[in-house]
């Protein structure tokens, strides 16, 4: 006769008491492991400290929120965000920064005009005589750095197919804007209706009116009071924004950081507010 297994259930282990005496061992052994890895951090150096510090005197300055005609500014501050800027519309306080331009008779046909390859000439012409008397910062002529600009944004937009700049097209308005950026805003003799005058046509005006950051209203006041409200409007338009783009790049080009690193961050912080707004709109 088979003899029956009897399956007996094993006693459950039991747990280990731990004693107070380890675990105070314990957690010191966790405070000793941590503050030896605060002391392997490697200490902040003298110059990486006055960049900080550089950085937050330029955002502070840069953030600043400043009361515009028809718009509010509302920025959180260095300490939370770097970049987040909110303008909230007030249709009921709508305000164009434009000056009183000419009637425009035939937009077609001023359009026509501007894409030909004498307009880009025929600016030049006025930028040289505008700059003639000025120089950049390194000694050499201030003409020198409008041409650089329209020229980097020749050979930018010459990637695309049937691109020639000896034929009529678009790319002669840009390199006009271009080559016309600081006419308006570093002499006074030329303003939009000398310029009219002289046969520049009103869409090369226009476009070049829009990087004037010191336009004043009819009161006299400026219209951008700090230069963030400046890069903001100008990123609002494309072909504003592309010529601000390249100017900003060739001002850091031939620029000393070491002996200007405010103006050094501030360019770049508008350089990337612009290639978001670009890259946001494409």
């Amino acid at each position: 006769m088979a003899r029956k297994r009897i399956h007996q259930k094993r006693p459950a282990a039991k747990k280990k008491r731990v004693s107070k005496k380890k675990k105070v061992a314990k957690k010191a052994t966790r405070r000793t492991r941590t503050q030896e890895t605060r002391d392997a951090s490697p200490e902040p150096t003298d110059d990486s400290i006055r960049a900080n510090q550089s950085l937050r005197r330029m955002m502070n300055q840069l953030l600043r929120p400043t009361p515009v005609v028809g718009r509010t500014i509302t920025t959180t501050g260095p300490t939370d965000s770097m970049f987040e800027v909110v303008i909230s519309p007030e249709p009921d306080e709508d305000y164009t920064p434009e000056p009183e331009y000419p009637p425009m008779s035939d937009h077609a046909a001023d359009t026509l005009r501007a894409s030909q390859p004498e307009t880009y000439e025929l600016c030049l012409a006025v930028a040289t005589e505008a700059h003639q008397d000025q120089t950049r910062w390194d000694g050499s002529p201030y003409i020198n750095h409008p041409i650089a600009v329209a020229d980097a944004i020749t050979n930018r937009l010459s990637e695309q197919p049937g691109f020639d700049v000896n034929q009529p097209g678009p790319i002669h308005i840009v390199r006009s804007i271009a080559v016309l950026h600081d006419v308006m805003e570093d002499n006074p003799d030329f303003t939009h209706i000398t310029l009219a005058a002289v046969g520049v046509p009103q869409i090369v005006i226009r476009g070049a009116n829009a990087l004037n950051s010191k336009m004043v209203r009819p009161d006299g006041t400026r219209v951008f009071p700090s230069y963030l409200e400046y890069i903001l409007s100008v990123s609002r338009d494309q072909i504003p924004t592309l010529v601000k783009i390249e100017d900003i790049k060739h001002n850091l080009s031939d620029l000393d950081e070491r002996r200007h690193k405010t103006l050094s961050d501030k360019y770049k912080l508008a350089l990337y507010i612009l290639e978001q707004s670009r890259w946001n709109s494409s």
